[in-house]
């Protein structure tokens, strides 16, 4: 979703480590603070 935001193809929210630890030249970073924003977070794994 990233290199789509940055080809200027629209906005988006993403989580925080979606995004270059360094920087970006072209993308900035916005926190939001209201309202509080979650997700829910699962794991899969393929079977042995």
């Amino acid at each position: 979703m990233v290199s789509l935001i940055e080809a200027g193809l629209g906005v988006g929210v993403v989580p925080r480590l979606a995004m270059p630890q360094q920087g970006h030249p072209t993308l900035v970073s916005i926190p939001l603070h209201e309202p509080d924003v979650a997700r829910t977070l699962g794991l899969i794994s393929r079977e042995k």
